[in-house]
């Protein structure tokens, strides 16, 4: 059961992963039969002895027109309307009718099928039979298609008989509708969107003065201001893959999905050219500028990089009939030579200096070209599996590349030589870039991180958390105060540059302690003697078990250093023949006062354990702390302290060192006195248990007589009848299971 909805206080919806809706009617014992409407019984309707407060009768089941799953059931305010969705972009909406209306629909009924009878004058109404359906209560009434697949729906009356119906949806939107419940007509009304992208961003970049960035998804190029983080510019286009703005930052390249360049102008907001720059339906996933800014390349899956130069033209800026056409400049491009390179082109990038252009290949390899004669300088290649971003450093000298082998290299592009692999991410990484000016650089994976670096000393600086879902894509501003990043959990999130130093030792070891104690919570508890892999502790082993566990040592070794201080202190007595002044106490129990002894020091300790931690806390003492912990807990059991807790931890840990424990004598003496303390304070506890008992039930027949009452009686009633049909299901199965033996034997 995926949903359930309660309508009209009486009727039961349940939603499951079948196609079918199931109706229960709910019938209280306390409720007067005027106010409700009485079902007849079903067929397979089994009553019951016991007397319950409510009862729950199956009415039946609409097939619904989806085959998924039911997501939710809603009802409005009133109980009029029923709404169900599943995973898809539509739902399905019922009306439930009124007691009134199910008396006005049987009588019609009855009178159909009076006409239907030959002698239907001469009949009365009870000799006549009806057919009785859930279609009397519930009946369709509309499907209505939204935009997106439906996340959450609500929906409430508006008058009496128009009903608003809200819907978010999965692409970032929420539809409302209005239903007219008596000629069915829907109408649409004005939707609720946020000013971010429908499908997921796949592209990022920043203008010249880093005050814009422009996001590309797969229905629409956004651009947002930095400041104000609000959404600018909206304009439709393609399924973007790679974006670049232009020189001047009044229009932005796109390279889209299906193989062409788009350019969209900022200040007419639309696509004002589009050119197909590669071969149809073939990707274009990289672009780069040249530093001059007069030139670029793109590369796509058609395994060509084709070369592009910037040119101005013109073209008419009105065509109105009461002004005159005026001609203007425009920013456009056009193709200059096209280079076959034999594999799909997954990342491109030309050196600051446009003496090189490195290109990285399907087939794992990164190759350097002059970027004059396209002839190959160098061929870099170390990755098991494609690379899918690189870059190059603001003096060109190095390339780095990251890959789906979850690896970033460091390359010198004076030799074409590895400096360093580095293990970076726990998944593909998407996105790399260099902190300009700098051999600092950043990187991204689908491991949800965003990670700091320094490609001269090797160094892992920083991780950033903050994504909740893959990150696509990464842009760094030309100053390298801002970066934006952009993932599968559909957020754009702008991380910014603090003046707050940072350590790399904290770093490391913040970095550690999160890997130690992931480290602990994964790892399971192998118990000595224990041969069932499916049998095992409730508990796993966390930062608080370990904490707890260092408290109650920390507590044992005050409680041994005080014994051993009060050992001398008698024995300095005993030699000197007079009475000496006690040694000082420990600090921490010179804090908790006077009358604090270090025996209650080590109780509280370990009664300060939750419950949940305390047998991974005891499991992870060594054996010596073991010892004097079960010393300490006959100590505790002579004086009745919290015996439940001290039978627990000593059941627990014999379990756990059985074996220790019973090959020597010196530990049998104390599992028998805990043997002989553990029995005797249950035996405590059961008479206490027994005597309140006893004194409760007569308190209890004391009011009895006084009120003439009989309390819990319903309950006491119930529960003899269950446990005499319990009983009698035991004496059937055993009675079986002794035929079944008797048959076996002969």
């Amino acid at each position: 059961v995926w949903s359930i909805a309660l309508a009209h206080d009486r009727y039961l919806i349940t939603g499951c992963s079948d196609n079918e809706l199931r109706f229960f009617a709910l019938r209280s014992t306390t409720t007067d039969e005027d106010d409700t409407f009485t079902f007849p019984p079903m067929n397979n309707e089994k009553t019951s002895e016991d007397q319950v407060p409510l009862h729950v009768q199956y009415l039946g089941s609409i097939i619904r027109k989806s085959k998924q799953r039911v997501s939710s059931l809603n009802v409005d305010n009133e109980s009029r309307i029923l709404a169900c969705h599943g995973v898809e972009s539509f739902g399905e909406f019922f009306r439930i009718s009124t007691v009134d209306e199910i008396r006005t629909r049987l009588r019609k009924r009855l009178l159909k099928a009076r006409k239907r009878k030959e002698n239907g004058d001469e009949k009365n109404e009870e000799e006549i039979k009806i057919d009785w359906d859930i279609s009397l209560i519930f009946t369709s009434l509309c499907e209505i298609k939204f935009d997106g697949k439906i996340r959450a729906m609500n929906l409430f009356m508006d008058t009496n008989i128009t009903c608003k119906i809200i819907a978010l949806t999965l692409n970032n939107k929420i539809d409302i509708h209005s239903l007219n419940i008596q000629d069915k007509t829907i109408e649409q009304l004005p939707s609720i969107e946020k000013s971010a992208h429908r499908t997921e961003v796949r592209c990022l970049a920043f203008s010249s003065d880093d005050m814009l960035i422009a996001s590309g998804s797969g229905e629409s190029l956004k651009i947002w201001n930095r400041h104000s983080c609000e959404s600018i510019r909206t304009i439709p286009c393609d399924y973007a893959l790679c974006c670049m703005f232009l020189p001047g930052d009044h229009s932005v390249l796109i390279g889209c999905k299906n193989g062409s360049l788009q350019i969209a102008s900022l200040d007419s907001a639309s696509i004002i050219e589009i050119v197909q720059g590669h071969e149809e339906n073939q990707s274009i996933w990289a672009m780069c500028m040249t530093s001059d800014r007069q030139s670029f390349l793109t590369g796509g899956s058609d395994k060509k990089i084709q070369f592009w130069n910037f040119e101005l033209k013109d073209e008419k800026e009105n065509n109105s009939k009461k002004y005159p056409a005026r001609m203007r400049k425009r920013l456009s491009f056009e193709q200059k030579r096209s280079f076959d390179v034999g594999e799909d082109v997954l990342a491109l990038k030309i050196t600051p200096n446009n003496r090189y252009f490195v290109a990285a290949l399907m087939d794992t390899t990164v190759k350097v070209f002059f970027m004059d004669s396209c002839q190959m300088f160098l061929s870099l290649y170390g990755h098991s599996q494609p690379v899918l971003c690189l870059d190059i450093s603001s003096d060109s000298r190095l390339v780095i590349t990251g890959s789906s082998d979850r690896n970033i290299k460091i390359w010198g592009l004076d030799f074409g030589d590895c400096h360093r692999s580095l293990f970076a991410h726990d998944d593909t990484i998407t996105a790399i870039q260099f902190v300009p000016k700098t051999h600092l650089f950043f990187s991204t994976s689908k491991d949800n991180r965003l990670k700091y670096w320094d490609a001269d000393k090797f160094l892992h600086i920083q991780t950033l958390d903050g994504h909740c879902g893959e990150i696509r894509c990464m842009s760094i501003t030309h100053n390298g105060m801002h970066i934006v990043t952009a993932a599968h959990d559909r957020s754009i999130r702008l991380w910014e540059r603090t003046e707050e130093p940072l350590i790399l030792d904290e770093e490391k070891e913040q970095e550690r302690e999160a890997q130690f104690e992931n480290e602990m919570e994964n790892d399971e508890f192998i118990l000595p003697g224990e041969t069932n892999k499916e049998i095992g502790l409730a508990t796993l082993k966390t930062i608080e078990s370990l904490k707890g566990a260092e408290s109650i040592i920390e507590a044992l070794d005050i409680w041994r250093e005080e014994k051993l201080k009060l050992a001398e202190h008698e024995a300095t007595q005993k030699a000197l023949g007079k009475e000496i002044p006690p040694p000082p106490r420990h600090i921490m129990l010179q804090a908790l006062g006077s009358s604090y002894t270090a025996e209650r020091f080590v109780f509280e300790s370990l009664r300060k354990i939750p419950a949940s931690d305390l047998e991974a806390t005891l499991l992870l003492l060594p054996f010596d702390y073991v010892q004097k912990l079960l010393s300490l807990l006959i100590y505790y059991l002579d004086r009745f302290q919290s015996p439940e807790l001290c039978v627990k931890c000593a059941v627990f840990l014999i379990k756990i060192h059985h074996g220790v424990l019973t090959s020597s004598h010196q530990y049998l003496n104390i599992v028998e006195q805990l043997r002989t303390h553990c029995m005797d304070a249950v035996e405590k506890l059961r008479n206490n248990v027994g005597f309140n008992l006893a004194g409760l039930k007569l308190i209890r027949r004391q009011i009895e007589e006084q009120n003439d009452v009989i309390l819990f009686a319903d309950a006491t009633q119930k529960l003899t009848s269950n446990e005499a049909k319990k009983r009698k299901k035991r004496k059937s199965s055993a009675a079986i299971l002794t035929i079944k033996g008797t048959s076996a034997l002969a």
